[in-house]
């Protein structure tokens, strides 16, 4: 079965932290698999890297605190995109609390 998997971190590639080499590692080897993969982080525009669509917002940027704009966004995003898997990394690490609560909801 072929699945169509989201991995939330606030960073990705090029930015290089254990975190953001993890999402790295397991995007890449579910991409091997067949599976349909994105990765989405802060930052803007799209990429594909090894694979793995890398789509990347200002309005996920965690010291960015419009939460009510990347609420709207992001529904609007998982809607669009109809993942099956949604694996978020690190949300709440002294980082954004409301945004991590936003995703999770």
């Amino acid at each position: 079965m072929r699945l169509n998997v989201l991995k939330i971190g606030w960073f990705y590639h090029p930015v290089v932290g254990g975190v953001e080499t993890c999402i790295k590692l397991l995007a890449e080897e579910l991409r091997r698999q067949g599976h349909a993969t994105t990765v989405l982080c802060s930052g803007k525009g799209h990429d594909v890297i090894n694979g793995v669509h890398v789509v990347r917002s200002p309005l996920i940027n965690p010291k960015k605190s419009d939460v009510r704009a990347f609420e709207k966004w992001f529904g609007e995003f998982l809607d669009k995109n109809g993942f099956d898997i949604v694996h978020c990394h690190n949300l709440s690490l002294r980082f954004n609390v409301e945004k991590s609560l936003a995703i999770l909801r």
